[in-house]
């Protein structure tokens, strides 16, 4: 954005609240000519939102201080009968904590406000009437108005309460549009139930779960071709007598709405989310706006176990290969894929092994340090096999001195690394220590043991 400027009439006491104490008895207005010039503030790595942009007069650089000060965690109070404003920093920690809570009840409310927009955008969009609903007899009625028929299909319709937050939401059709029934797209079925659910929750109870099904000729004995139910906030389906309905049919719409609604941001990271299905198969392309590049190991990890955690509240049971990209270069960034209980990554054992080697690479003993570099790689059943390769000679009098009396020192050295593996990975580990020239001089065993909650790096034993 090009550089612009703005003829402003201002009043001293509003410029940003920029002066801690007036140096004016009487408030008054001038003329002054500000430079916006897209100024962006970054606060502790971290760009911030503002919803008043920063300026430039008398070469001097304006930002809002009432926005600005929920960021750096200070005190702002502004007095208009006193004429005064007041900053207090943080230098106990009473003034941290209160700070911080100030923070995020900020953040809270503005969450609430995001997600009250969102509703009312929902209803601004929704295809059907405004009404507001009090009774069970009124919603049927509704119902039975405006979802009266699914694509071609007249149906009878039943709703009624079942006890608590839970109502039954039913629909019979003819025996004479069953094909008609076979002709319909799985979508089209689910998008006409959530529909359902949605009007029900905004127009009569928003905590209402509804169940029910679809059947033929009538509710009681009718031939059932689908059933519903609600979990939490979701619906979930079960389809019957319709082959190209079965459940093992994967909908990739269905996982980049849950993501997107229960995903979207992490970490101070905004994510986007594409789907896209082979059957059993889905891969998953994830878009980032910022920060995810810089992210640790074990952040990183705590990511992709929450990602593999929204997919089977979809559905469970799917291979999932994924991309982590940058959403502004498009550049491949990271790759994963989820396999029954594994995550796999191998970007990510990458990353562990540049930090391992950046955070554990010097074991000092006797005054001597050696330097090792760590080779991870996934073994069988699950496990990792970590090789640590020493810059020194095995026969050296340095590592003399650790086989015989250095065990316990350098047992200790490896179990912290260990314990960073498995805090990130929940792995087994098998390995072994070589010397610089590729002599192995121990094996490496860290797991659980019976009756152990814990894994245990075992006895080491120098060859």
């Amino acid at each position: 954005m090009g550089k612009r400027f703005l003829i402003l009439i201002v009043s001293v006491l509003l410029v940003f609240s920029l002066m801690v104490t007036p140096a004016f008895t009487q408030s008054y207005s001038r003329m002054i000519t500000a430079w916006f010039n897209n100024l962006q503030v970054e606060v502790d790595g971290s760009l911030v939102n503002l919803q008043n942009e920063p300026f430039i007069f008398n070469n001097e650089v304006y930002v809002p201080i009432r926005e600005l000060s929920d960021h750096v965690y200070i005190n702002f109070q502004h007095d208009p009968q006193s004429r005064k404003i007041t900053l207090r920093s943080n230098r106990d920690s009473d003034n941290i904590v209160n700070n911080y809570q100030n923070h995020f009840e900020v953040y809270d409310l503005r969450t609430q406000i995001a997600e009250l927009e969102r509703e009312i955008q929902l209803l601004k969009n929704s295809n059907f009437p405004y009404q507001k609903i009090t009774s069970v007899e009124e919603m049927e009625n509704y119902l039975r108005e405006h979802f009266r028929r699914l694509g071609d299909i007249p149906l009878t319709i039943r709703f009624r309460h079942i006890g608590g937050y839970r109502y039954e939401f039913s629909a019979v059709f003819t025996s004479n549009d069953v094909t008609r029934w076979n002709n319909l797209n799985r979508r089209d079925i689910e998008n006409y139930v959530d529909d359902v659910f949605d009007v029900v929750r905004e127009l009569f109870n928003s905590k209402a779960e509804i169940q029910g099904h679809f059947r033929s000729n009538n509710f009681f004995n009718g031939t059932s071709y689908a059933n519903y139910w609600t979990r939490g906030n979701r619906l979930y389906y079960d389809f019957r007598l319709a082959e190209h309905k079965q459940n093992q049919m994967v909908d990739g719409v269905n996982i980049e709405k849950a993501l997107t609604q229960r995903l979207r941001f992490y970490n101070n990271a905004t994510f986007t989310y594409e789907v896209f299905v082979n059957q059993r198969d889905i891969d998953v392309i994830v878009s980032f706006n910022q920060n995810f590049r810089n992210w640790t190991p074990a952040t990183k990890m705590q990511y992709l176990k929450r990602l593999k955690t929204e997919i089977e509240r979809v559905y469970t049971g799917l291979n999932v290969n994924g991309r982590i990209v940058n959403g502004v270069s498009n550049n491949n960034d990271f790759r994963f894929s989820f396999e029954g209980d594994r995550i796999r990554s191998v970007d990510l054992l990458n990353e562990l092994e540049s930090h391992l080697n950046n955070n554990y690479k010097t074991f000092t003993y006797g005054g001597t340090s050696h330097t090792f570099t760590y080779r991870v790689n996934e073994g069988y059943s699950g496990s990792f096999e970590v090789t640590l390769e020493g810059n020194f000679d095995e026969n050296s009098q340095a590592w003399s001195n650790v086989k015989q009396y250095g065990e316990a020192s350098f047992r200790s050295f490896i179990l912290r690394a260990f314990q960073h593996i498995d805090s990130i990975f929940d792995v087994d580990i098998f390995g072994n220590v070589v010397d610089k020239n590729l002599y192995r001089t121990t094996t490496l065993e860290y797991y659980k043991l019976p009756n152990y909650t814990t894994r245990t790096l075992q006895p080491i034993i120098f060859e």
